[in-house]
Parts: structure tokens; C-alpha cells; sequence
């Protein structure tokens, strides 16, 4: 049931904003199966700093560790079938989103598909809005 909320709030907000004008400054695809932008940049975010993924190429969980030592890397998978899954992984990216951002600048030369999705989604003014609606709900 809480899912169920948090993806119709997140679909009006996206609706007001129009989701072609979101993903028109994108330079790669971003579109998959997940119901929501805010969704999707939860799975991609959490998919390129997460360890549940060390071993894909594509995943940067370790540099991630080593940008934002001492501090702890938090993060989980996006796991649809987890009670309150979403809530935590908002939660978390609120808790992580500078550092996601600053590990984007700092590590430039990181060019992967994921990373440049991630690199565009983070620069999306209200997504911090979006993920505190996540974490509220």
C-alpha cells in the first residue's frame, strides 16, 4: 500500500513538471520499466554506488567508499518486494545525495552508460523534494 502512495505522489509532482521535459536534457537513454522518474533514479543511483552489484563492471561502490571515507556508504538496492524498501532508499539517498554529487565531479572520468544517467539525474533541481516525499510517506 505504501508504494502504491508514494508512486501516485511521485507521478502527479512528475506529471506537473512533464516527464519528456525531464528527460529531454538527459544525452542517454534513461527510460525503463520502473513507473516513475524518481524511481528510476533511485534504482540507477543505488545500482552504480551499491555492493549488491561489485561485481558488474559498471558498478563504482568502492570508489564511491574511498570519496566519501570516514563517512559510511548506506546504501541499499531498490527492492520492489521489501515492505517500506522505498521509504529506506530514500531515506538513504537524502542522506548520500551531496555525496553522490560531489563523487560526480570529483571522478569526472567515469563515463559509463549508469554513471551518466546518474550524473544527469542528480542535477534535476526537485529530485531532493521527490526523495523527501519517499522518506515522509
Amino acid at each position: 500500500m505504501f508504494n502504491r502512495v508514494i508512486t501516485k505522489q511521485w507521478n502527479e509532482i512528475e506529471n506537473v513538471i512533464g516527464q519528456d521535459k525531464i528527460y529531454s536534457s538527459f544525452l542517454v537513454n534513461a527510460t525503463s520499466n520502473k513507473s516513475s522518474v524518481t524511481e528510476q533514479a533511485l534504482d540507477c543511483t543505488t545500482r552504480l554506488i551499491n555492493h549488491d552489484f561489485d561485481r558488474k563492471s559498471w558498478n563504482k561502490a568502492s570508489e564511491f567508499n574511498s570519496h566519501i571515507a570516514p563517512k559510511k556508504n548506506k546504501s541499499v538496492s531498490l527492492k520492489e518486494e521489501r515492505f517500506n524498501r522505498r521509504t529506506l532508499t530514500c531515506a538513504i539517498m537524502l542522506y548520500h545525495f551531496d555525496d553522490v554529487a560531489s563523487f560526480h565531479e570529483k571522478f569526472e572520468h567515469v563515463t559509463n552508460q549508469l554513471a551518466c544517467i546518474v550524473r544527469c539525474f542528480i542535477d534535476l533541481k526537485f529530485l531532493k523534494i521527490l526523495y523527501c516525499v519517499g522518506a515522509l510517506i
